[in-house]
């Protein structure tokens, strides 16, 4: 597995930037949770919050894949660090002088939001050029494998800091991780990619989009994922109350929460970074979504914090299947220089309802057990598992 890690100087660099810098999201992801349920205790208002955290970013993804097509994919991705950086930084000062309220907390998280619409796809597209193709599913495994080990570290390190030190060291944490990250990626040598840009923008940004809707797999999937991410991603907004109000745990409750979910994830990817599947990429799709989908039946039935842990890891094991499965193979099949156009599509539309999810599942939060919702997600999701397992494309791949 870390053959790709010792082999590729400049992967190692970029995967780098990326643990460091995912570990200051997950701290700022709690404090902020952590932050608006303890100032409202409404999950209404944590879902506004998360609205904040996604919206910017679904609007502004296609655009922003256009661009990581024409510019220099390096300095997007350094750009994109440092803007989100500045916005932390503000952060910590603001709630060190104890001046940081809700709307002016929401606007930062739309700024934050709206820097990871540009570096996501961006770095997807740039991936490729800094591996070869016989390692690719390995790199994105492992990327993975940052991605939920930090999802780990992070929730405990972040609900550490806001009760030891509170959320100015918390953000400050965050904001430097930012400028750690821009650093490496500027070192990096290769793959900082071929600006496409020889048409207009926008003539350009609609040929990727035809491209994109021309994949018969693409084209069949979007519906489905739309429907899974939607009952997915809102489930974010069931953990506070779940900590607080359901079994009386606090900000730490939420941090084991929040890692139970991650280190499942962690499970996942290590497996496929093993196994590195080239082959049977929809089967474990299915597979993947079906375990999503019982996991959230299970935690929807389970009274126990331990089994509800144990339910959410499987949860983020099943996630982490899915996610590097479908990344992988968007990678192959999608040519590099629609690439990032096409991410950004991809991402636009899958994330399209996840800011709606948000504030429908506070809404709900209020007014249900969240356990309830969970098993009403869980039993969608099944259904959406059965649906794609028709689908001849996904099947043959």
């Amino acid at each position: 597995m870390f053959e790709v890690l010792t082999g590729q100087p400049n992967f190692r660099r970029f995967w780098l930037g990326q643990v460091i810098s995912q570990v200051g999201d997950q701290i700022h992801d709690l404090t902020v949770l952590w932050l608006v349920y303890s100032w409202t205790g409404s999950g209404l208002a944590v879902g506004g919050v998360l609205i904040a955290s996604t919206l910017p970013g679904v609007l502004a993804a296609p655009l922003a894949g256009n661009v990581a097509d024409r510019v220099s994919r390096r300095a997007l991705l350094v750009a994109s660090d440092l803007l989100r950086a500045a916005v932390a930084l503000y952060l910590a000062w603001r709630a060190f002088a104890g001046t940081l309220g809700l709307w002016e907390l929401m606007a930062a998280t739309g700024l934050l939001s709206l820097g990871g619409a540009f570096f996501n796809p961006t770095a997807m597209a740039w991936l490729p050029g800094l591996v070869p193709e016989e390692r690719l599913t390995q790199a994105n495994a492992l990327s993975q494998l940052s991605t939920s080990s930090c999802g780990v570290l992070g929730p405990l390190l972040g609900s550490s800091l806001v009760a030891l030190l509170g959320p100015p060291a918390a953000f400050a944490v965050n904001g430097f991780s930012f400028l750690f990250s821009g650093a490496l990626e500027a070192s990096i040598t290769a793959g900082g990619t071929p600006p496409s840009g020889r048409g207009g923008f926008w003539s350009e940004l609609a040929g990727g989009w035809r491209s994109a809707l021309a994949q018969p797999l693409v084209r069949r999937l979007m519906g489905p994922i739309v429907l899974v991410n939607f009952f997915f991603s809102g489930v974010v907004v069931l953990l506070p109350t779940l900590a607080e109000g359901v079994y009386k745990m606090g900000p730490r409750g939420l941090g084991f929460l929040m890692s139970a979910f991650a280190g499942g994830m962690l499970l996942g990817v290590a497996g496929l970074s093993l196994w590195g599947p080239s082959r049977r990429r929809g089967l474990v799709v299915v597979a993947g979504l079906a375990a999503l989908g019982a996991a959230f039946l299970a935690a929807g039935s389970l009274l126990l914090f331990p089994l509800t842990l144990a339910a959410l890891a499987l949860a983020g094991l099943s996630v982490a299947a899915v996610n590097v499965t479908l990344v992988t193979l968007y990678q192959v099949i999608i040519p590099d220089a629609d690439r990032g156009k096409i991410f950004g599509l991809i991402t636009a539309l899958s994330l399209s309802l996840v800011p709606v999810s948000y504030g429908v599942m506070g809404a709900l939060t209020d007014l249900f057990d969240p356990r309830a919702i969970f098993a009403v997600s869980g039993g969608v999701i099944l259904v959406a598992a059965v649906d794609l397992a028709r689908v001849k494309e996904l099947r043959a791949t």
